[in-house]
């Protein structure tokens, strides 16, 4: 008798502890599908937010260039004041060049 209660019980405890692993098993897939889900909504989310960043980079860069020729234009207006160039044109001019070499893409 006891044997057959202890045979039973461990039939009992397989068939719960195959189960236990079935359903371990789903809940394992079905969070792998999330994460599948949750990789393609990031990546959606970093190509939109990479096309935002690269023209952010663009107002950067243009406003850095703006700022070094402003810079540029007036320090060679004082080499003009000191009798460096012979006209503000020539100044300008070379102001401009000096910034686009600065700036080569």
């Amino acid at each position: 008798m006891k044997k057959s209660k202890q045979s039973k019980q461990s039939k009992q405890s397989i068939k719960k502890h195959k189960t236990r692993k079935q359903s371990i098993n789903k809940h394992k897939t079905r969070k792998q599908s999330i994460k599948k889900h949750k990789t393609r909504k990031q990546s959606i989310k970093k190509h939109k937010t990479k096309t935002i960043s690269k023209s952010q980079k663009d107002n950067k860069k243009t406003e850095l260039y703006k700022k070094f020729l402003q810079n540029r234009i007036k320090f060679n207006l004082s080499q003009y004041n000191k009798g460096m160039y012979k006209s503000k044109t020539q100044a300008f001019a070379i102001a401009y060049s000096q910034t686009n070499n600065q700036f080569q893409q």
